[in-house]
């Protein structure tokens, strides 16, 4: 009688074993680099913002996703310190990856160009504009946000700016100026 309940005891726990070794077996998947794969994210947005004075922060991405061909992640990082998304699609099984910023986002410089040529063609050719002090706002147009425009005889005034879908002016409203 102790002979089969050991036996028994002994399956079960080869039993176990087995199951462990198979779980582990699932485990071995070669897993990505995430601290890699975020340097590669800050690196890209630095060249995406290089010349614009845009303050890049750290990027963090997923820790420990297995490589597969086609799978697609978020990486998160700051812009001009505000939050930013990175979308990031593995290219093959092998750790290859291709990131692509998702945020959309608007260059202030940009913003004051258009909202300017807007103030020109309402007659207005001596204004100056200023719709931020960062330089990239990261935004979900459409969006509006109050800018300052300073006329020749230095008086100041706010002007709404409507952001359309594509990113660019759609409307700049400024009371008690707009005809």
């Amino acid at each position: 009688m102790g002979r089969v309940r050991s036996t028994i005891t002994t399956t079960v726990a080869l039993a176990f074993v087995a199951a462990g070794l198979l779980g582990a077996c699932g485990s071995l998947q070669p897993k990505l680099d995430g601290k890699t794969i975020a340097l590669g994210v800050e690196r890209d947005a630095k060249v995406n913002f290089e010349g614009t004075g845009a303050i890049i922060g750290t990027a963090t991405c997923p820790a420990g996703r297995e490589q597969r061909k086609g799978d697609r992640f978020d990486c998160h990082i700051t812009i001009d310190h505000q939050a930013a998304v990175y979308s990031v699609l593995q290219t093959d099984g092998h750790g290859t990856v291709s990131p692509t910023l998702a945020s959309h986002f608007v260059l202030f410089a940009t913003l004051d160009d258009q909202t300017l040529a807007v103030l020109r063609q309402d007659g207005l050719p001596d204004a100056t504009v200023a719709c931020g002090y960062a330089h990239v706002w990261i935004v979900n147009p459409p969006a509006s946000r109050d800018c300052i425009v300073t006329l020749s005889d230095h008086s100041t005034h706010t002007a709404r700016v409507s952001i359309a879908a594509d990113g660019g002016v759609q409307n700049v409203s400024v009371p008690g100026l707009n005809p």
